[in-house]
């Protein structure tokens, strides 16, 4: 597993550098700019798919904890739908 994993994160940088030794200038750093927006949306996926069940897990915990307040779940449940949202609000600022 370790091996497999490896070899995937060097992957892309073998294929950017022989693009780097077989293209032009401009073509590289466009391939390079392409390749950096894929893994930062990988990156924000993965952030993501750690926080998400940790964040409903709090929730649902906090359910069976409070049973007072079991309407509050459905503000949690739109947090959790916009944070994809947010990764995109962040992404924009950076970009401008």
């Amino acid at each position: 597993m370790v091996t497999e994993s490896c070899t995937v994160s060097i992957l892309p940088a073998l294929f950017y550098i022989l693009i780097c030794l077989k293209t032009k200038a401009d073509t590289q750093i466009t391939i390079g700019a392409i390749m950096t927006a894929i893994y930062a949306l990988v990156m924000s996926m993965i952030q993501v798919l750690f926080f998400l069940p940790s964040v409903a897990a709090t929730f649902i915990v906090t359910d069976r904890l409070h049973r007072n307040e079991m309407f509050n779940l459905l503000h949690g449940f739109l947090y959790l739908i916009r944070i994809p949202g947010d990764y995109l609000l962040v992404t924009y600022a950076l970009c401008n």
